[in-house]
């Protein structure tokens, strides 16, 4: 380690006369060179004794500038061989973007802290605590050996919200008031390209991630047997899904249109352009502006439908009945804003509990390993549980008795 040291500097000074350099721009140059050489070997020389000494007092092994820590975080091994979800992604460029090429072991907890603060500043508590997920996540892989790039004096901790925290605490989906004739509003108002997959979402509960990478030769189009099969689940499980006939339906007119069918291996569903989705950290861009596009002309028909069944209301002098239906119209686009193309799987779930449909049949539709996922998903519906209720034994009344 000396050779980066006082007595480098010693052995190359002198080799350089002054006559030598005297009015000399080559030469000039090539004493900053050396003497940022030396700067920077001195500056490594510091570091390393620093890592030393860290290393054998506190434990801690050499650090990992954050942007390469951030790399290897990314691509560690997973589960079922799943990759970075897009949360992830997006929190690692926000890390990197503030940090850059600072050393791990360097950031203090109290920066760590800060940062996080102002990422999650404004955000449900419930965002929070997902957000925290991942970040902790980062946290304790890069303090856990071999790396050990942070000792137990800098790693934050933050204060958790353990209501937030449970699924059946965060904000829950209204599925019950997404009635089948705002679905099939959306669903009409698609492109010609995602109505047949919006139907397939609908039919199987399957996630989007799992229908794009749906290969042309994984669907079964025969009357009576319509399938499709998803080889790639977020729970790595193979499922082996029931088309409903309108959805087959749908499928064939796409494929029509799509051609290229001798392309078995191709995948299924293809963007408005006919080329294959950009699925990278497992979402498309594409995909999801189409369906936001979807919502807004379903939104815009919905409206249209209002303004002229209030006016024909308003021109009988049904002016409260045309106050109910303006009311009920806004209720229906504010709903529309928020739908996502996840809420198929929690409508599946609901629909088939309702239906009081066997809990292994829903499950083995859309992939759900364990019974408490499937709840999880499963919405209240209060009209089924009022009928429920009334089909309960009837006892006799007081009166009855007395009577």
């Amino acid at each position: 380690m000396t050779i980066f040291g006082r007595h480098c500097a010693a052995t190359i000074t002198p080799t350089l006369s002054a006559s030598s350099i005297s009015g000399s721009e080559t030469s000039a140059r090539s004493i900053s060179a050396i003497a940022g050489t030396l700067a920077d070997a001195e500056t490594l020389r510091d570091t390393w004794a620093l890592e030393v000494r860290q290393e054998a007092i506190y434990g801690r092994q050499p650090s990992r500038p954050v942007s390469i820590a951030l790399e290897g975080w990314l691509k560690r091994p997973r589960k079922h061989g799943r990759k970075a979800s897009w949360r992830e992604v997006s929190m690692a460029q926000s890390i990197g973007k503030r940090f850059k090429v600072r050393l791990v072991g360097d950031v203090s907890a109290a920066e760590w802290t800060s940062f996080v603060e102002a990422e999650t500043q404004g955000r449900a508590a419930s965002t929070r605590e997902r957000y925290l997920n991942g970040f902790l996540s980062f946290i304790i892989w890069c303090a856990a050996k071999p790396r050990q790039w942070i000792t137990d004096k800098t790693i934050p901790h933050f204060e958790r919200d353990a209501a937030a925290r449970k699924p059946k605490h965060r904000q829950r989906r209204n599925v019950a008031d997404w009635r089948p004739e705002l679905i099939q509003l959306l669903v009409d108002s698609a492109g010609w390209h995602l109505r047949p997959q919006l139907y397939v979402e609908w039919s199987t509960g399957q996630r989007v991630s799992a229908i794009l990478k749906a290969r042309l030769r994984d669907i079964m189009l025969v009357p009576g047997k319509e399938q499709i099969a998803f080889e790639k689940t977020k729970t790595g499980e193979p499922v082996f899904a029931s088309l409903h006939p309108a959805a087959a339906e749908a499928v064939r007119d796409y494929l029509k249109r799509r051609g290229r069918l001798w392309d078995r291996e191709g995948p299924l569903f293809l963007t408005k352009t006919g080329k294959p989705y950009n699925m990278a950290n497992g979402l498309s861009g594409h995909n999801r502006k189409a369906f936001d596009n979807a919502k807004v002309r379903a939104n815009a028909v919905r409206r249209r439908q209002a303004v002229t069944l209030c006016r024909q209301l308003r021109s009988q002098g049904r002016t409260s009945e045309a106050r109910e239906v303006a009311g009920q119209a806004w209720a229906d686009r504010k709903l529309m804003r928020q739908i996502t193309q996840h809420w198929f799987r929690h409508l599946l779930a609901t629909t088939m509990m309702a239906m009081q449909a066997p809990v292994r049949v829903a499950m083995d539709q859309a992939g759900w390993l364990t019974v408490e996922s499937f709840m999880g998903y499963a919405h209240d519906v209060p009209e089924v549980r009022r009928q429920i209720v009334d089909r309960l034994p009837i006892l006799a009344s007081r009166q009855s008795k007395t009577g």
